[in-house]
């Protein structure tokens, strides 16, 4: 199974981004060219100039992210907004589906758009021969075939499917091992049958549907675009090792976390079912004596996270002794261990498919006007709401069912300072913006006013020296986290951000500019004021030509509420 998901599990890596403004320029685009007298259903135009796909029909999409919002502008100098980004199900004559991602839904678009040039991007071949265009995916099976029409458009019409309910195909053997296999690809399902890599398996039969759960179950974010720049070469010679957890409700063993270890090499995984962070390391003695024995060969680098199940002293001394050398990735920055990072969300796509087959039910609550909040971090519960009885009514139902401990109001939550009073909330990053600035030296320095001098330019500078990209990273990374309270450092972090791949001289000099303007705010936060309107204004500007590098522009919005 582990060979079979092989090339899965290399090609994504986790993204920091939540939320994404768009905005697109369609300048090949004329949207009056696509309209017609009469509402043609289901045509779909194939345009080599539009650089993404678009559509103003709604019930086309399978999955819609209605989070991304933007503005397009077309060839005809108008300006449109756009309302989401999503998946459609197209499907063919032969019952086949074919999922298309990264379309954006624009509902004032009175057509639907396909770009040409999108579609190479996913691996799809285009040729323009005599009258016809053709289109074949990446295995060379011909997708659309399309004649060219008088006013030179390729336009077509393309059947929506319906992704297939597993309870409706429940009796078919690829559908069943499909469920039973934890929702993995039936491409993979098929492989293994082929490769005898299950005792049992019947000969499983190609399939061209989608499952309904597993569309559910496994959306994801846009991945970074960044591939590893190194492979290891033999086994054992890097190791990858995350925890996954805690699992609510635990399993029967009172076990709450699953200890996630993947040999970069084979990209084998060793999944080890574990009841506290701390069994981590004696957990990792054992597989390493195991598997060290079982190849002949020694394990030569481990690559975690900064938790302290990975970065505790006995830890380290044991590493230090056997030979083993840490790599560490930056703090919040999950990508730089992205092998081990894109197993944990196969797991839990793992888990959200098989509860969605099995239909298991959301928790959801309302009770008239009454306002009741739940954030969950980890193992970390918060709660808040628009009355004092709702949240006692919650808490007092959840330790019936749980064991849990109630702290009162929330003073502290990862290197966030709260203090509540009267006049409302402050919070604030003060101790941890302390830590960043003494893990750079920099404790002592002489402050500045401004986190950037007005009018800097910045670029690549591939002239200039290279410094230490894993320092720079880690400082990036500290301060990307100092955002969640300290919105002036925004622009400034956002441009250091841009040099992450191959900093250099002028880079490191920016960064140190901005911490020294940290240690001149560095009781910064932000506070939100029980008084005051319930009006929001909004600010927005741009600097055109702005990029050294590619003239691009840079854009900026800022709200303000109360």
């Amino acid at each position: 199974m582990q060979e079979a998901n092989k090339v899965e599990t290399e090609e994504a890596d986790p993204t920091l981004y939540m939320h994404e403004v768009v905005l697109l320029n369609e300048e090949k685009v004329i949207p009056k060219n696509y309209e017609t007298a009469k509402k043609e259903e289901g045509i779909w135009y194939l345009d080599n100039g539009a650089s993404n796909h678009m559509t103003g029909n709604r019930s086309y999409f399978t999955e819609l992210n209605e989070n991304i919002k933007g503005k397009v502008k077309f060839g005809d100098d108008s300006c449109v907004e756009i309302c989401g980004r999503g998946s459609i199900l197209f499907q063919n004559k032969a019952d086949e589906q074919k999922l298309v991602t990264d379309i954006y839904y624009i509902p004032n678009l009175k057509s639907s758009i396909l770009s040409l040039g999108q579609a190479t991007e996913a691996g799809c071949e285009v040729k323009m021969r005599q009258d016809y265009l053709t289109l074949h995916d990446s295995n060379g099976r011909l997708l659309v075939k399309v004649k060219r029409s008088p006013n030179r458009l390729y336009k077509t019409s393309l059947t929506i499917g319906q992704p297939t309910c597993l309870q409706s195909r429940i009796d078919d053997d690829t559908w069943r091992w499909h469920a039973r296999l934890g929702h993995i690809s039936f491409k993979t399902v098929k492989t293994i049958s082929e490769q005898g890599m299950v005792r049992g398996l019947p000969s499983i039969r190609k399939e061209g549907r989608l499952c309904e759960s597993c569309l559910v179950g496994k959306q994801t974010r846009q991945p970074f675009p960044k591939a590893s720049m190194f492979r290891a070469s033999r086994p054992l010679e890097l190791i990858h090792a995350d925890l996954c957890g805690p699992i609510t409700p635990p399993t029967i063993a009172h076990n709450k976390y699953i200890f996630v270890i993947i040999d970069d090499f084979s990209r084998y995984m060793w999944t080890i079912l574990i009841k506290e962070k701390s069994d981590a390391f004696e957990r990792f003695k054992a597989l390493k004596s195991l598997v060290e024995k079982d190849l002949g060969k020694a394990i030569m680098t481990l690559r975690t996270d900064r938790g302290g199940e990975f970065t505790s002293r006995e830890f380290n001394e044991f590493c230090d002794i056997s030979g083993i050398k840490r790599h560490l990735t930056a703090p919040y920055t999950p990508q730089q261990n992205g092998v081990v990072e894109r197993r944990n969300r196969t797991l839990l796509e793992m888990t959200r498919s098989i509860l969605k087959a099995m239909n298991v039910p959301n928790y959801r609550k309302e009770e008239g006007e009454t306002l009741l909040i739940v954030a969950i971090y980890v193992d970390d519960l918060f709660v808040t709401g628009n009355t004092l009885k709702v949240i006692s009514e919650f808490k007092k139902e959840m330790s019936s069912k749980f064991e849990m401990t109630d702290l009162g109001k929330l003073t502290y939550y990862l290197g966030i300072e709260v203090h509540q009073t009267e006049e409302g909330i402050e919070v604030k990053q003060e101790g941890y913006a302390l830590k960043i600035l003494k893990e750079a030296g920099l404790e002592s320095c002489n402050h500045t006013q401004v986190p950037m001098e007005f009018g800097l330019k910045v670029s690549k500078a591939q002239d200039e020296a290279e410094i230490d990209p894993t320092s720079y990273r880690r400082n990036v990374g500290c301060l990307r986290y100092l955002l969640h309270t300290r919105p002036d450092l925004t622009f400034s972090v956002g441009v250091a951000s841009r040099y992450m791949q191959s900093p250099r001289k002028s880079h490191g000099e920016m960064i140190k500019h901005i911490l020294r303007y940290l240690k001149g705010t560095i009781n910064f936060g932000l506070r939100f004021g029980r008084e005051g309107s319930r009006k929001i204004t909004g600010f927005s500007d741009s600097s055109h030509n702005r990029d050294q590098d590619d003239g691009r522009r840079t854009t900026a919005h800022v709200f303000y509420f109360g």
